[in-house]
């Protein structure tokens, strides 16, 4: 019987796994977290809002979460702010489809800069408006 010259599955397996971590390690970028954006919010918002309003017999509050001001308590769900953002005064009511009119303030500390959300009377319509520091 002739000898082979040849791998054995041990060396085989093993390159194979040193090609595949050089090639994950050089091919992949880490991954990149963004911040969360105001349009973000927006977009949120309005998914929220919408669902919550649809619900028969709904009766809740838009308001700053009292425990972290950092986040929007619509109900029972919550709504992150982005970074350094606080929501400092305001509360909306949602009763049974109708929404009351009324605003939430909020800042940023490090840049100072504001933004109300101001809610509309009726069907929750709202606007994000610049506002006074």
């Amino acid at each position: 019987m002739k000898n082979r010259g040849g791998h054995t599955l041990l060396e085989v397996v093993l390159s194979l796994a040193i090609i595949c971590a050089i090639g994950l390690l050089t091919v992949v970028q880490p991954l990149q977290t963004r911040d969360k954006t105001m349009e973000d919010v927006k977009t949120e918002l309005d998914a929220v809002v919408q669902t919550k309003r649809m619900t028969p017999q709904t009766y809740l509050y838009i308001h700053p979460y009292r425990k972290d001001r950092n986040k929007l308590a619509i109900g029972d769900q919550l709504i992150t702010l982005p970074p350094d953002w606080q929501c400092v005064s305001g509360e909306i009511l949602l009763k049974g489809g109708y929404t009351a009119p009324g605003t939430l303030l909020l800042k940023n500390d490090k840049t100072k800069e504001a933004v109300k959300i101001v809610f509309q009377l009726g069907w929750g319509e709202y606007a994000i408006r610049k506002a006074q520091w």
